[in-house]
């Protein structure tokens, strides 16, 4: 079920914020514990592999979009539900932005704080909004580099990548 596939890359990404990696061991563990289907592993791998790949992008979405409260400040819960949702909405055409947004909202409110869920929405529904406006791409390296052409490690999406592969190494070390 894509839901606990979503909640098992998220929990990925939650670790890498304190290892400063993604660890293909752990997601390979947490793959075998929730008993998830192919499909559902390819879609968490290709979901981490576009927070891998992105994180700088992304991470720079959130700071800009969260605009008095800065990136690192944010719990790293929410971050990490951020990101995941990110990926979906540059790099994953199959997933609607609505039901990335409300996923991460169902996540928020299961994994952080009480005020999390509206948090999180917020600036996901301003980076769709972004990210569908016609002056998309005003200086800044993620709408160029982590838009929705994205390409996963495991396999193509659509469009070529267009940027320099950057993992997770540069963002969650700083947290």
């Amino acid at each position: 079920m894509r839901v606990t596939a979503r909640e098992t890359a998220f929990k990925v990404i939650f670790a890498s914020n304190f290892t400063g990696e993604i660890s293909r061991g752990t997601a390979r563990a947490l793959y075998k514990s929730e008993k998830l289907t192919e499909d559902d592993i390819l879609y968490a791998n290709t979901v981490l592999n576009l927070v891998e790949d992105h994180w700088n992008e992304y991470s720079a979405i959130i700071d800009r979009l969260s605009r008095s409260f800065p990136e690192v400040r944010i719990f790293p819960a929410d971050r990490s539900i951020m990101l995941l949702s990110l990926a979906e909405i540059y790099g994953m055409e199959d997933v609607p932005d609505t039901v990335s947004v409300n996923e991460a909202a169902n996540i928020a409110s299961k994994y952080s704080s009480e005020k999390s869920a509206s948090f999180v929405s917020g600036i996901l529904g301003e980076a769709i909004k972004e990210k569908n406006s016609p002056a998309k791409g005003q200086g800044t390296e993620a709408d160029t580099d982590a838009g929705p052409a994205a390409e996963p490690k495991d396999g193509p999406a659509e469009g070529p990548a267009d940027g320099p592969a950057e993992g997770p190494a540069d963002g969650p070390a700083e947290a």
